[in-house]
């Protein structure tokens, strides 16, 4: 769910979905491939999937890996949990 990775990472999974906080970066990322306010000049790869929505980034998924400060887990996780099923490795 954070996009610090190092360039060409990802590319052994067929999709990622990244969940970006604020939606007008969102939307931004989704258009440019890029995170020109947090990482200028690092291109996300083609595979990965930007979305705004945090059920959208967790609906269907088989493994969630998640960075998030520790004082916004709670209300981050509860927009999870309808997303969530018994066989997703979180």
């Amino acid at each position: 769910m954070g996009n610090r990775s190092r360039p060409g990472s990802g590319a052994e999974f067929n999709r990622i979905r990244l969940w970006v906080y604020e939606p007008h970066l969102a939307v931004r990322m989704a258009d440019t491939r890029e995170n020109d306010l947090y990482l200028p000049g690092f291109r996300l790869p083609e595979n990965i999937e930007i979305t705004g929505s945090v059920p959208s980034a967790v609906e269907g998924a088989e493994i969630v890996v998640s960075a998030v400060p520790s004082q916004f887990v709670r209300p981050v996780y509860r927009q999870m949990l309808s997303a969530l099923t018994p066989e997703t490795v979180f």
